[in-house]
């Protein structure tokens, strides 16, 4: 293996690790905008049924707003194209997605408030009679490094 090899081999796994956390992104934001233009839409619908036909305009107000954001979501897919085009094999798709969870999962148990995290602890001993959720999460931080390795091999 020469010296490019092992640039574009470090080079890779990053790339497609972002542009995998930015699709997910980008899938969850679609959703919310998706799910805001329904009841926006909804909402406008109720108005007219109630009120007047002029509610109308609101209803065109956030079909605009989902079509600007649909343009944005079509340039952001875009820049996560020219990072990494999606052309993974299965095995690199699979052990992707399972270290992207666990970095999700961390970040997660990281915002979440200290007292949460207590009653977490407290329903894992009453229903698991250990605490799963903390003995997994730090089996999660300390494997990270060790598969992201393995993934870096699998480019």
């Amino acid at each position: 293996m020469c010296y490019s090899e092992t640039m574009n081999q470090k080079l890779t796994a990053p790339r497609a690790l972002t542009a995998l956390v930015a699709r997910r992104a980008i899938r969850f934001a679609t959703l919310i905008a998706m799910i805001f233009t329904v009841v926006g839409i909804v909402i406008a619908a109720v108005l007219v049924y109630f009120f007047t036909a002029w509610w109308w305009l609101l209803a065109i107000l956030f079909i605009m707003l989902f079509g600007a954001f649909l343009l944005v979501r079509l340039i952001c897919m875009g820049i996560v194209r020219i990072i990494h085009p999606n052309n993974l094999t299965l095995e690199q798709t699979q052990a992707m997605n399972k270290f992207v969870d666990k970095i999700q999962e961390i970040i997660e148990a990281k915002s979440t408030p200290f007292f949460f995290i207590a009653l977490i602890c407290i329903k894992d001993i009453l229903f698991h009679r250990d605490i799963v959720t903390i003995k997994k999460l730090i089996a999660n931080t300390i494997s990270l490094k060790n598969e992201y390795t393995e993934i870096e091999k699998l480019f």
